[in-house]
């Protein structure tokens, strides 16, 4: 019982760090997307300006 307990408890834990994992893959995604978006705005203001 207790190996069982224990290896509950391994899952567990593995399954909050792939958790914390994906938000982290998930916040650094949605940065990336807000500085695309930061340059295309500059670009597209650049090419008004010629």
């Amino acid at each position: 019982m207790r190996a069982i307990a224990t290896a509950s408890g391994e899952q567990t834990a593995s399954i909050r760090e792939m958790v914390d994992a994906i938000n982290d893959v998930d916040s650094v995604a949605g940065h990336a997307v807000q500085a695309m978006n930061n340059a295309a705005r500059s670009v597209a203001a650049l090419a008004e300006q010629t």
